[in-house]
C-alpha cells in the first residue's frame, strides 16, 4: 500500500510548487465531494516506494472559516486520515506559519515539516537552524527549496520514516492553565475512542462545544466535557478562550523561534517592497495595470509593430500553414482510397475543418496565457486585486470578487466555482452573474478571426476594445444591479501579497500543457461533433433529402428565421451569423468551428474551412467592419458556454435568479451590440 500524504501550509507558502515538483505535473485535478474547491492528487516514487500526495488547500488555521479551512479539516482528521502530514513552512514569515504547525502537532497523525524559501529569508537577514527547530517541536524540520527542488529527496525519505511512527498528539496551550482542561478532556474523548482526542480537546475549548459536533458521546462524558470547558473560560482573559489559545500558541512559538530562528539584522527595504512602491501607487497603479494588459494583448494579436512582425501573428501563421499541409494530404489520401465524395468532405470540411479553424488560434492563446501565467507567478496578480479593490467597491461590488473575475478570462467554470469564498450571498451571486462578461479563452478565436477580417492593420487595439466593453459593461452593471437590488454593507477584504518571485519554465510549462490538453481534448470531442454535425444539418433539409444549396437546409432555415432578429445589426443575409451563435451555447469555440463548415461549404481547397479563407470570405464585401464588430460583442456578451450554465444554475441561489441572469445576458448583448454596430457605422462611415 503507497504512504499517504497531505501537503499543508498557508497560502502562497510554496506549496502548490512543491506539490509540482513531486509529481512532474502529472496530477489529477477534480473536485472536493459536495463542494468546488479544487482536489489535487498526484505520486512519487522513492526506493521502489511509492507516496500518494494530495495537495491540500492553503489554509492559515484549522478552524472551519472557509471552505477550504473546512476541506482541510475534515481531511486531515476525517474518517480517510492521512499516513503523513508534510506540513510546507515559509521561511520568510515563520512565526506565522507555524501557528498552524501548533494545531497539526495536536492530531496523532505523523508530521514532516518543509521549510521553504530559505534563500528568501537570508536576503531578510533571517538564519534558522532545522535542527534546534526540530529537537524544539519533536519532528522532523528539513529545509527546501520548491523552485529550485533543494532538499526534495531528503524531505521524502523523512516522510518516508515518519510514516512508521506512531505518534500520539500533544498541546501547546501552556497558557491560563488551558493544557490542563486539553489533558481532562483528551482523556475523556480517548475513553470514548475518539480519534485525534487532543486537537479535539483543543478545538472544544477554542471553539465550544460544536467542535465535538460529530462525535458521539455519551451523557455523562458530555457533561464532565462541558463542565472542563466551563472551567477554563474562568482561567482565560474577559471569558474568551479562543483569544487565550491564540496567545498560548503565539507565545510557544516564540519560545520555539527564539534558540532556532535568528534575525541577523535590522530588516531593510526589499526589491520586493521599493517595486510595490510603484506597482501598487495610488496614482500610478491602475495606468501601470492597464499598459502591462494592453501590451500583452498587442504582442499577443496584433501583426506587426512599426515593421516588426509579432510573436502571435508568426506563431498563428506558421499553425495554419502547418494545418493547410495536413489537411491537403489527408484530401490526397482520402481521393486515393476512393473515399466516396460525401464522406471525403465530411471529414475535410466538416470534422478536420472545423477543428483545423479553431486549432489555428491555440498557439495565440496560449501567448497570452504564458503572459498571464507569468504575472501570476510573480506575484504582480495579487497588487492587481489590491490596485483594483477601491474600483470594485465603488461599483458595489465585493473586493473578494476581483479573483473570480480574474479567472474569468481564463474560463468561467472554474471563475464561478471561486465565488464560493463570497460569504453574503447577494455579492456571490452578483459575481456570478458578472463573470461571463470578462471574456474567456474561448471567445478568442472569434475575435482573432473577425478582427483579422476587418481589422488586420490593428487587431492588438481591437482586442483591447472588446475586452475593456466586457469589463466596462460588468462594472456598469454592477453599479445598477448593486444599487437597486443588492443594497448593503460591503465585506471587508483581506489578502496577503506575496514577494514578487522569479517565474520557473517548470511551472509555467505545466500551466501551458494543461491548458494545451484542455484545448486539445475539448478540440477532439466537442469541437468535432459541433463540426459534423454542422456539416450535416447544413447539407440536408427537414425532409431529410440532401441540397446543393446550404440555404436551404435546416441549418439555413433556421439561421434566415433568426436573421430577422440581427437585421439591424447589418447582418444581410448572412444566416450563417445567428447559426454560429447558437453553436456557441454548446462551446464557444464552435463558432467558429461552424463558420469554417459553413463558410468552407463546396470548396475545392482543403484549406477553405480555415480561418484565413472564413476572414477572406467575411471582408469580401458580405458584411461591413461594424457589423463584424457588432457579432465580435454579441458573443461577449450573450449567456455563456454550456458547462458555466450548468456550474451556474448550481451555484446560484434560486432558478429565479438564474434566469433573471439568462435574460438580462441577452438583452445586454443585444443592446449594446445594437449601440456598437451603429457608432462603429457613424466612425468607420459605412
Amino acid at each position: 500500500m503507497p504512504v499517504k500524504a497531505v501537503l499543508v501550509g498557508n497560502p502562497n507558502c510554496g506549496k502548490s510548487t512543491l506539490f509540482n515538483v513531486l509529481t512532474g505535473g502529472n496530477a489529477h485535478v477534480g473536485n472536493w465531494p459536495g463542494v468546488t474547491v479544487e482536489r489535487r492528487q498526484g505520486k512519487y516514487k522513492i526506493k521502489n516506494e511509492e507516496i500518494s500526495l494530495i495537495d491540500l488547500p492553503g489554509i492559515y488555521s484549522l478552524s472551519p472559516y472557509s471552505p477550504e479551512e473546512d476541506i482541510a479539516r475534515q481531511h486531515i482528521v476525517g474518517s480517510d486520515t492521512p499516513d503523513v502530514i508534510i506540513n510546507i513552512v515559509d521561511a520568510t514569515a515563520i512565526e506565522r506559519s507555524l501557528y498552524l504547525t501548533t494545531e497539526l502537532m495536536e492530531t496523532d497523525i505523523p508530521i514532516v515539516i518543509a521549510i521553504n524559501m530559505m534563500d528568501a529569508a537570508k536576503k531578510h537577514g533571517i538564519s534558522i537552524s532545522t535542527e534546534k527547530l526540530s529537537k524544539k517541536l519533536g519532528v522532523e524540520v528539513i529545509a527546501i527549496s520548491a523552485v529550485k527542488g533543494r532538499g526534495i529527496n531528503e524531505l521524502m525519505k523523512a516522510v518516508l520514516r515518519a510514516a512508521r511512527l506512531n505518534r500520539i498528539g500533544v498541546s501547546t496551550l501552556y497558557e491560563y492553565n488551558l493544557n490542563k482542561y486539553v489533558k481532562s478532556i483528551s482523556q475523556l474523548l480517548k475513553s470514548e475512542g475518539v480519534k485525534h482526542p487532543a486537537y479535539y480537546a483543543a478545538k472544544i475549548l477554542e471553539e465550544g462545544m460544536a467542535a465535538c459536533s460529530n462525535i458521539n458521546l455519551d451523557s455523562t462524558s458530555d457533561l464532565r466535557i462541558k463542565s472542563a470547558y466551563a472551567a477554563a473560560k474562568r482561567y482565560a482573559p474577559d471569558g474568551d478562550i479562543e483569544t487565550a489559545a491564540a496567545i498560548a500558541r503565539y507565545n510557544y512559538i516564540d519560545e520555539c523561534c527564539e534558540t532556532s530562528v535568528k534575525k541577523l539584522k535590522i530588516y531593510n527595504m526589499t526589491a520586493s517592497d521599493k517595486a510595490d512602491k510603484i506597482f501598487t501607487h495610488r496614482l500610478f497603479g491602475i495606468p501601470i495595470f492597464a499598459v502591462i494588459m494592453a501590451l500583452i494583448f498587442i504582442l499577443t494579436f496584433s501583426s506587426s509593430i512599426f515593421g516588426l512582425p509579432m510573436p502571435g501573428a508568426l506563431l498563428h501563421s506558421a499553425v495554419e500553414g502547418g494545418i493547410d499541409v495536413c489537411l491537403n494530404a489527408l484530401r490526397s489520401i482520402l481521393a486515393k482510397i476512393g473515399t466516396a465524395y460525401w464522406l471525403e468532405s465530411l471529414i475535410i470540411d466538416g470534422i478536420m475543418g472545423g477543428i483545423g479553424s479553431v486549432i489555428t488560434f491555440m498557439p495565440q492563446i496560449l501567448l497570452l496565457f504564458f503572459f498571464i501565467t507569468i504575472l501570476e507567478s510573480s506575484g504582480y496578480m495579487a497588487r492587481a486585486a489590491f490596485i483594483m479593490d477601491g474600483i470594485l467597491r465603488k461599483v458595489g461590488l465585493s473586493g473578494k470578487s476581483f479573483v473570480p473575475m480574474l479567472m474569468g478570462f481564463g474560463c468561467s467554470v472554474p471563475a464561478i466555482m471561486a465565488c464560493r469564498t463570497i460569504e453574503n450571498e447577494k455579492d456571490k451571486a452578483l459575481a456570478i452573474t458578472l463573470i461571463p462578461f470578462m471574456s474567456c479563452g474561448a471567445k478568442l478565436p472569434i475575435y482573432g478571426l473577425f478582427s483579422a477580417a476587418f481589422f488586420p492593420a490593428h487587431q492588438g487595439a481591437v482586442m483591447v476594445l472588446i475586452y475593456g466593453i466586457g469589463v466596462a459593461v460588468a462594472l456598469m452593471s454592477a453599479l445598477i444591479i448593486k444599487k437597486r437590488l443588492f443594497k448593503g454593507n460591503d465585506a471587508a477584504f483581506i489578502m496577503e501579497l506575496p514577494s514578487y518571485r522569479m517565474p520557473t519554465i517548470r511551472n509555467i510549462s505545466i500551466s501551458l500543457y494543461e491548458k494545451m490538453k484542455h484545448f486539445l481534448i475539448k478540440a477532439g470531442t466537442i469541437i468535432a461533433l459541433a463540426s459534423a454535425a454542422a456539416w450535416l444539418t447544413q447539407n440536408v433539409s427537414f425532409s431529410l433529402q440532401m441540397v446543393d444549396d446550404p440555404s436551404c437546409s435546416m441549418l439555413g432555415s433556421i439561421g434566415k428565421a433568426m436573421l430577422i432578429i440581427f437585421k439591424p445589426m447589418g447582418f444581410g443575409d448572412n444566416w450563417q451569423l445567428p447559426v454560429a451563435i447558437l453553436a456557441g451555447i454548446i462551446a464557444k469555440e464552435a463558432v467558429v468551428s461552424t463558420l469554417g463548415v459553413l463558410y468552407g461549404a463546396g470548396e475545392e481547397s482543403a484549406k477553405a474551412a480555415l480561418a484565413a479563407p472564413i476572414a477572406s470570405v467575411l471582408s469580401s464585401g458580405i458584411l461591413s467592419p461594424a457589423s463584424g464588430l457588432a457579432f465580435m460583442i454579441f458573443n461577449l456578451l450573450a449567456p455563456p458556454c454550456s458547462a458555466a450554465l450548468a456550474v451556474m444554475r448550481r451555484e446560484m441561489p434560486s432558478k429565479k435568479w438564474f434566469w433573471s441572469a439568462m435574460i438580462f445576458y441577452i438583452a445586454t448583448a443585444y443592446t449594446v451590440s445594437l449601440l456598437v454596430y451603429a457608432i462603429a457605422s457613424v466612425i468607420l462611415n459605412v
